[in-house]
């Protein structure tokens, strides 16, 4: 047991460590479609920022944290909520927690809009998921969870599976990987790649300190902090940098739906763990959003990943599952 802050009544009461919820009586095909959903909005913001390649990572966070911003305190407003955006503020537990979870996700948030713009769609969504494998270290190192020797020799085999798809000029030498702008220095795709791997890093940290969180207070919550953080940064680091430029009606466009598609998927997300077991969802996730990967690289810009690559990926997509499912 231990004291959490319970904001329905704004005092201090015992939670458990640990519950198991009921799962909703929702068939199998409402709880699968769900699940899709979910999945086809992520992929859909990834695509947004994929497609916007020609703007400056900053310009595309700021966008999107500062739309983030505006429909977080609405959907709580409507949902008889607002009362936790106020205060998980005044609470000094959660307010340390919580400062900590912005800088983690204003960190996860960039690296993302820089390493998705970057490479190729099936190689950052691979990448991406290795936060399965971090989610184990930093759950053993921060919560004490046990992380088994089967999770470490998997955990092991996704790494390995990164260096084939990052392609380290140190290991593998020069040549350029194809992009539609051009070409893509062996360098400069080794680094896109271990940007990637910041991003899946500090997106596995927010996953570990939602779980220190007070369990009453919706999740969405911490999002529209967050994004508060990320729109001061963006904008600074950008005017700092001056890389804001004007945008097409067309850029717009992706700009907002980026913006729409995130909310709507990190929405959706709390709701499948409600109606499935988080691992499944996860499981299910991964192997949705590599498919729609493939499909956009091959269709829409032409890119077939080099076999080395697809070994990587493979390597990172059986050793997540392997890892998910034993822990379903």
């Amino acid at each position: 047991m231990r004291t959490s802050f319970d904001i329905d009544n704004g005092q201090e009461r015992l939670l458990p460590t640990s519950r198991v919820e009921k799962t909703p009586d929702v068939d199998e095909t409402t709880r699968r479609a769900t699940i899709l959903v979910t999945s086809l909005f992520q992929f859909t913001s990834s695509l947004c920022v994929r497609l916007l390649y020609n703007l400056s990572s900053h310009q595309i966070l700021l966008w999107g944290a500062t739309l983030m911003s505006v429909l977080v305190p609405t959907y709580l407003y409507f949902r008889g909520k607002f009362s936790h955006y106020l205060e998980v503020v005044r609470n000094p537990e959660i307010r340390r927690l919580l400062m900590i979870y912005v800088v983690v996700d204003v960190i996860g948030a960039a690296t993302a809009a820089y390493g998705f713009s970057r490479l190729p769609l099936s190689e950052s969504v691979a990448i991406f998921f290795t936060n399965t494998t971090f989610s184990g270290i930093n759950g053993a190192w921060i919560l004490g969870e046990r992380f088994t020797p089967l999770e470490i020799l998997y955990s092991t085999i996704s790494l390995c599976g990164v260096i084939l798809v990052s392609r380290p000029p140190l290991l593998f030498g020069g040549g350029d990987q194809p992009t539609e702008e051009g070409q893509l220095s062996a360098g400069a795709h080794f680094f896109a790649a271990m940007i990637m791997m910041l991003c899946s890093f500090s997106f596995s940290l927010c996953y570990v300190i939602i779980r220190k969180m007070p369990r009453n207070i919706d999740t969405v919550t911490y999002l529209g902090y967050s994004n508060i953080g990320m729109a001061l940064f963006s904008f600074i680091a950008g005017s700092i940098q001056n890389v804001f430029v004007p945008v097409t009606i067309g850029q717009a466009f992706k700009l907002i739906m980026n913006g729409l598609a995130t909310f709507a998927f990190l929405r959706l997300l709390n709701n499948c763990f409600h109606l499935e077991k988080p691992s499944r969802v996860q499981i299910i996730n991964l192997g949705m959003q590599l498919v729609y990967s493939a499909v956009v690289d091959l269709l829409f810009f032409g890119l077939i990943p080099p076999f080395i690559s697809m070994i990587g990926i493979a390597m990172i997509v059986y050793s997540s599952y392997v890892i998910l499912k034993g822990k379903s």
